[in-house]
């Protein structure tokens, strides 16, 4: 019911500031991921049950939680910061949405608490059923719409499937992006212009990781989790007509 009532204040709050949300789901059919996982990959993912416990998506404005809460009618959880935990009203919303959070900055030891949060909660989404999928934004910054940032660790470390989600807005006067800009004056801004804001969100099949991925692409990550990461990149950009940028966070700022 929570979820239910957060997606109909998502799409108020996004019809008011003038974003109109499409949303397309490509099929098995739609896409190859061979290139990735094979030429059998859709034999092996058949054998597997449960559900996909995570939702990867770029992250561009303060809407895209507004958006993809509404392109996926309130069947969502998150992973926030752990400032939002403080913030009144939406603190509370997110405890009830089941949204998990995590430090921007810790120790490691904080760091290694909240990997253990996210497969925890992966876990249960995938064999119980207890909770709505996490989306979570890889790049672990806003990007700018037009590039996606490398991919840090925490939605891959697991190496659990997940559904790589593309975000395109379209917009006139004012960049929705808040990279630049503190949100309450760009949705100031935006309020102002008096423009249809259009926002495509493409959602692609469940991306499972195997061992043709390990082996043949080695050469793209040390780890089996930065090989993963790649491919997941690498896919969305292709699909979401995104380039690609490997600034690090505190050159960006």
């Amino acid at each position: 019911m929570v979820n239910k009532t957060m997606a109909f204040f998502c799409w108020l709050q996004l019809t008011v500031t003038g974003f109109r949300v499409t949303k397309k789901v490509l099929r098995e059919s739609d896409v190859d991921y061979s290139y990735y996982l094979g030429p059998n990959y859709r034999q092996e993912k058949q054998k597997i049950t449960g559900r996909v416990s995570k939702i990867i998506s770029p992250h561009v404005s303060c809407f895209d939680v507004q958006t993809l809460n509404y392109a996926f009618n309130g069947d969502v959880s998150y992973v926030a910061g752990a400032f939002v935990k403080d913030i009144p009203g939406l603190g509370g919303l997110a405890r009830k949405l089941g949204t998990v959070f995590v430090p921007r900055s810790g120790s490691k030891d904080e760091l290694g608490d909240t990997l253990n949060s996210l497969l925890k909660r992966t876990e249960l989404v995938e064999t119980k059923g207890e909770y709505p999928p996490l989306i979570i934004f890889p790049e672990g910054t806003c990007s700018n719409n037009e590039c996606l940032a490398k991919f840090r660790r925490g939605a891959f470390f697991d190496l659990r499937r997940v559904i790589p989600v593309t975000l395109k807005y379209t917009f006139g006067m004012v960049h929705p992006a808040i990279e630049a800009i503190d949100e309450p004056y760009l949705v100031f801004l935006l309020c102002c212009t008096l423009q249809i804001l259009d926002t495509e969100v493409i959602q692609l099949p469940e991306f499972c990781p195997n061992d043709y991925l390990f082996s043949t692409h080695a050469d793209k990550g040390e780890e089996k989790w930065e090989i993963f990461a790649w491919a997941c990149r690498d896919l969305m950009s292709k699909v979401g007509g995104f380039g690609k940028h490997d600034i690090a966070y505190r050159d960006k700022i």
